[in-house]
């Protein structure tokens, strides 16, 4: 799951911490995989598509609000 603040900053800024992954196997607790970070000005992930688990890393592709079509991109992200 991708969580993130309900508004924009007004300066466009986006800081280090402001959006995060969590990983919910559907039973147990939600648990914070962590912070995301930044991207760019004005560039805010939307999106997470899941798109392999392997070795204890998920691999996703994040997409974005702010750069044309999405700019989706790949992230390794630690996983439980």
């Amino acid at each position: 799951m991708l969580a993130g603040p309900e508004n924009d900053p007004e300066d466009g800024k986006v800081d280090d911490g402001d959006y995060a992954v969590y990983w919910w196997d559907g039973n147990g607790p939600v648990k914070n995989l962590g912070a995301l970070e930044p991207f760019g000005k004005k560039v805010k992930p939307e999106a997470l598509v899941p798109l392999e688990h392997t070795d204890h890393k998920l691999r996703v592709l994040l997409f974005f609000d702010g750069p044309e079509e999405g700019e989706p991109r790949p992230v390794k992200i630690d996983q439980p």
